[in-house]
Parts: C-alpha cells; structure tokens; sequence
C-alpha cells in the first residue's frame, strides 16, 4: 500500500481486507478468472465469495442500470471532442466475448490513454468539475434513480429527461415544459432551477417566481410521481426539513 493510500484509509476511516486468489484463463470463454477453494469464478463473484465466507450477505451489483448510469453522467466527459486523445475505437459484444463467440463489433469514441494513470492526472481537473456540476444537480439524479423501476418504461428514455422551452433552455420533465411553456405564454417572469440557499444547505426548486406587485418570490416544486409510495414518502420527508429551514432563518 503507497502512501497516498495510506493517507486515504486513514482519513475516511477505511478498513482494508486483503484476499489472496490465482489468475487464471478460461480458454473456453477467453475470459480472465480467479481460481479459490469452491472453484475459478468473474473477479466480481471471487471478491463477493470473500465477503460471504466473513459472514456478510454479498451479491454482485455490476448490471445495466448502473451501465446505463455511467454512461448517460460520465460519457459527456470521457468522450469530450476538445479531448485530441480521442479516437474511434471499436470493442466486441460484451455477452458474445463471454459465451466465447465471435459477436458484432460496437464502434465509439475513446481516449487512447483512457483506463491509465495518466488519463487520470491529464483529465484530473475536467473530471473533477463534471463530478461537482453532478452534485450540484442531485436532485434530478435521485429522480432518476426513483423512475428505473416503472413497469411501462421510464421517463428517462423519454428523450433522456432533456425536453426545450421555446425559450431555449432544456428542462428534466414533460409536466415541467409544460408548467414552463404555460407560465410563458401567461407573461410571468420565472427562474428555473435558480440555487436557494438555506442556511448551510443549497436546493434548485423546479421554478422561482419573483412577484413584483406583492414583493413576495414563490417556490414551485412539481411532485410529479405522488402515486408511487416511495416517491410519496420522500417528499413528505424533504417537505418538512425544508420548512423546518425556513423557519430557522
């Protein structure tokens, strides 16, 4: 362990466990596999099989939700067209690599560098202020996360959650563009996820509304999922720690 890991463990309180397994190929599958007491296995299943010998519940998470995740937050990112190490690349079907099969090729753009310590240190800072730009927009990434189990699909493949004002500017919903398009043709001025500060915390209500003639400014947040009992649950919760940060101001 470096230093610089060291430092890390130290700071977040991190506990390290080391396990030991064999590499090995699987010619069938031309995949790489580690090799324990119960047989080889995917590095994912070795290091779950590790957990569930230590007593805890383990299962591999890697699907296509967080794929899908990763690609729609990182990609813009990694496939930067200012980036001159990018390239055309192709890589083979991920499940006709597996079953060992000659599969389609799938043709995207790609650092040549991409995956090293160097793509690391050259892209440190781009990636460090996509990251914040992320955080700073959590809130529709909850959303997100709340609309994958929708049996008849999810608004999320619904233009990916991207929809234009005739003003210009993209908002997360079709319930929003039509609350904006409405607010717009009404003549009322309106900010759209304009940052409100309380106290130490920061949130990005759907739409602010400045009303000159009362001198009051209004927060419209559109609930649109109040059916789902989860949706309905967490904003009951955020209903109250925001009023209750409203009266301590």
């Amino acid at each position: 362990m470096n230093r610089k890991t060291q430092e890390l463990v130290v700071r977040y309180g991190l506990e390290v466990v080391p396990f030991r397994g064999v590499y090995v190929r699987s010619a069938p599958r031309k995949k790489t596999m580690i090799a324990d007491a119960a047989g080889p296995c995917s590095v994912e299943e070795y290091a779950a099989r590790q957990f569930r010998n230590l007593g805890f519940n383990a299962f591999v998470t890697w699907n296509a939700t967080f794929q899908v995740l990763f690609a729609v937050y990182m990609c813009p990112v990694i496939q930067d067209p200012t980036d001159a190490h990018n390239r055309v690349i192709a890589f083979p079907d991920r499940k006709a690599f597996d079953a060992g099969v000659r599969g389609t090729l799938i043709w995207t753009r790609l650092p040549d560098d991409f995956g090293t310590r160097a793509y690391a240190l050259r892209r440190a800072d781009v990636i460090k202020k996509h990251l914040e730009a992320l955080l700073r927009e959590s809130r529709g990434l909850q959303d997100l996360i709340l609309e994958f189990p929708q049996a008849k699909g999810s608004i999320f493949l619904q233009e990916g959650l991207i929809h234009r004002t005739s003003k210009g500017f993209a908002v997360r919903s079709k319930s929003e563009l039509i609350i904006a398009e409405a607010l717009t043709n009404a003549g009322i001025s309106f900010a759209y996820e304009k940052p409100l500060t309380l106290g130490d915390q920061t949130r990005y209500p759907d739409f602010t509304i400045d009303d000159e003639i009362s001198g009051r400014t209004i927060y419209w947040e559109h609930l649109g999922m109040l059916e789902r009992p989860d949706y309905h649950r967490s904003w009951e919760k955020k209903l109250v720690a925001r009023v209750n940060q409203f009266e301590r101001i």
